[in-house]
């Protein structure tokens, strides 16, 4: 939504399998990563992954999951992104 000088993607670790295109910030926050997952399993996953916290976010938690503050917070951050987009 903001005009960024860079990609966000290269940041993600997953492109530090191939060692000769990954950036510097890639094989940084993938040893991080690994690093962290010696004490903590998954510790990208649980903590730095955007996936999984949006995958957290939306996952039902049985008969007791209502709609709530978070989901509120989420719609108006939400219509404030399409704001911004429209107005941009």
């Amino acid at each position: 939504m903001l005009p960024l000088n860079f990609d966000l993607a290269s940041l993600e670790p997953f492109d530090a399998y191939v060692i000769r295109s990954a950036g510097v910030a890639t094989i940084a926050v993938a040893g991080i990563g690994l690093l962290a997952a010696v004490s903590v399993p998954k510790a990208y996953c649980k903590y730095g992954c955007p996936t999984g916290a949006l995958l957290e976010f939306v996952r039902a938690r049985g008969p007791g999951d209502k709609f709530g503050k978070r989901d509120v917070a989420a719609g108006l951050l939400l219509a404030g992104a399409f704001a911004m987009r429209w107005l941009m």
